[in-house]
């Protein structure tokens, strides 16, 4: 099994939509398609209408997403 697949699966099992960190994000269908650049400070999180995004999150939305992927709020969400 590949690590994307064990990625995936992870996300599914854990109700998160995708990956998120500070420059981009992308859903559990297209993981890491930022070809791996941002991989090591990705984040799990869940998709988010660009109207609820936080500041932090809203560089998704200025690229022309209509949404944004933000961090889960939970107590030591780890990274993937």
């Amino acid at each position: 099994m590949r690590v994307r697949q064990i990625v995936k699966e992870y996300l599914e099992i854990n109700g998160y939509d995708g990956l998120c960190d500070d420059f981009c994000s992308c859903k559990s269908k297209d993981l890491l398609g930022c070809h791996d650049v941002c991989a090591f400070n990705c984040r799990a999180g869940n998709i988010k209408d660009c109207k609820e995004c936080s500041e932090y999150y809203e560089n998704e939305c200025q690229q022309g997403n209509d949404y944004c992927i933000e961090e889960k709020e939970e107590e030591n969400n780890a990274k993937v």
